[in-house]
């Protein structure tokens, strides 16, 4: 009898000790288990279970890594059921969105909060019906004999977007759009489908990258796996992945090279890394300063110094420039027609640094990094001037018109080459002034 509780009470013994830490783990099996349960207490509950599975691929009877998998089995089938739930709450939102946005003939901006309630849940009936609804309507109205061409236009463009195919509604909007430069709501139309194919373009970009950079690593081709993380990183300057693979790329990189590396770089390495991605600034910061201290050649390290002290000066991710000198949005005039237009030193100098920026590289045409800050003050600006001008089309919309004339100007500022704030500030100035003769009329 006291044989056959021995053994039930050793495990749960040895379990609670190696949980707790008072005894000192040996085995690897032991150090896997460890790891388990820490991702398990630091709420960790995908990392937990691949240790728990590996320690049961190596010892089928390890009770406590049974254990472990079923408490974080339960923990992630509550998470999945909470994610559903959420999921849930935003197709609903967004249909709800969709079905306001309809009832006031905005039928791109509904089609997108559609499209949005079926991708958190597939097949969301709703939506799908609204979405079936729109199409039927639109393939009716390209099918009418005696139409107008703006109206068949619209609705051929408006056919693609329900397909997704952004660029097809962008090409045929755009056509359109030349004919009909005053035509505020085919425009807004319009920028909502480029934005959309630049969104998947750039997606698409990203995941070709990102797949490049695994395959270089997995076959030990570590500098183009680090150059390629490089280029991940210039679409997404703060993605987690594309951070710590180009870390490890240049570690290893390094370390086939034979420049003197050895284990104690590579555990600080994890653990600056480990610590950055939990948003434990100050452990990671000193982490990556002691690899500078042994490798002042580890540049991966010192952009990560650089990135961590920016944190650590702007806690809530404002970015320098806003931090510095405020966001500018918020010295925007109201709806005071007659007050001067007002921007941030910035927004007023995207011509001038793109000029200086052009000049440099009409001298040194090769020079790649010049390139990507002209790109990336290219982008800069688009967005910037995209943004406003939505800003304009949502005061325009609303009956807001003197304030849409105020966006529109700020947009023009921004980017003097912005056709469509032109071509609306034209149409709004029109109207202003048709009102006011109305007035005067009377």
């Amino acid at each position: 009898m006291k044989r056959a509780l021995f053994g039930p009470v050793l495990c749960g013994v040895v379990a609670f000790f190696t949980l707790t830490g008072f005894v000192n783990v040996q085995t690897p099996e032991d150090k896997i288990l460890s790891k388990g349960f820490q991702a398990f207490m630091d709420g960790d509950d995908r990392q937990a279970l691949s240790y728990f599975e590996e320690v049961v691929r190596i010892n089928p009877s390890n009770r406590a890594a049974q254990k472990g998998l079923e408490k974080v089995k339960i923990r992630l089938k509550r998470l999945v059921a909470g994610e559903k739930a959420k999921a849930d709450d935003l197709a609903k939102q967004k249909y709800r969105e969709g079905r306001s946005l309809e009832s006031t003939g905005d039928l791109v901006g509904a089609i997108d909060s559609y499209h949005v309630a079926e991708d958190a849940i597939p097949g969301f009936k709703p939506a799908v019906k609204s979405l079936a609804n729109i199409r039927k309507k639109m393939e009716k109205t390209s099918e009418r004999k005696r139409l107008n061409l703006s109206t068949w236009s619209f609705a051929r463009g408006v056919l693609a977007y329900l397909d997704r195919d952004w660029a097809k509604a962008w090409r045929i909007w755009t056509e359109r759009l030349k004919l009909e430069p005053n035509n505020v709501s085919l425009a807004n139309a319009t920028a909502l489908a480029e934005n959309n194919f630049k969104r998947m373009m750039i997606k698409e970009q990203e995941e070709f990258f990102r797949r490049g950079a695994r395959a270089f690593y997995a076959q030990g081709l570590y500098e183009q796996a680090q150059n390629t993380w490089d280029k991940v990183l210039l679409i997404r300057g703060d993605d987690q992945e594309a951070l710590e693979g180009k870390a490890r790329s240049e570690e290893a990189s390094l370390r086939a090279a034979g420049k003197g590396r050895n284990n104690e770089i590579h555990d600080i390495l994890e653990e600056g890394l480990d610590q950055y991605s939990q948003q434990n600034w100050r452990k990671a910061l000193a982490a990556f300063t002691r690899l500078m201290e042994i490798d002042p050649s580890f540049s991966t390290a010192r952009e990560y110094i650089a990135k961590i002290n920016s944190k650590l000066k702007s806690p809530d991710y404002i970015p320098t420039s806003i931090a510095e000198n405020g966001n500018w949005r918020g010295s925007r005039p109201s709806n005071q027609g007659g007050e001067s237009v007002k921007v941030d030193g910035e927004g007023e100098n995207f011509a001038e640094s793109k000029k200086e920026l052009q000049s440099q590289l009409n001298r040194d045409p090769a020079n790649i990094r010049v390139q990507q800050e002209l790109d990336k003050l290219a982008k800069a600006q688009e967005d910037e001037s995209e943004r406003v001008y939505k800003d304009g089309l949502i005061a325009y919309s609303q009956g807001n018109r003197s304030m849409a004339i105020q966006f529109w100007k700020q947009v023009l500022v921004i980017n003097p080459e912005h056709k469509k704030a032109a071509a609306a500030l034209r149409k709004a100035r029109a109207e202003e002034e048709r009102t006011a003769e109305q007035g005067a009329a009377q």
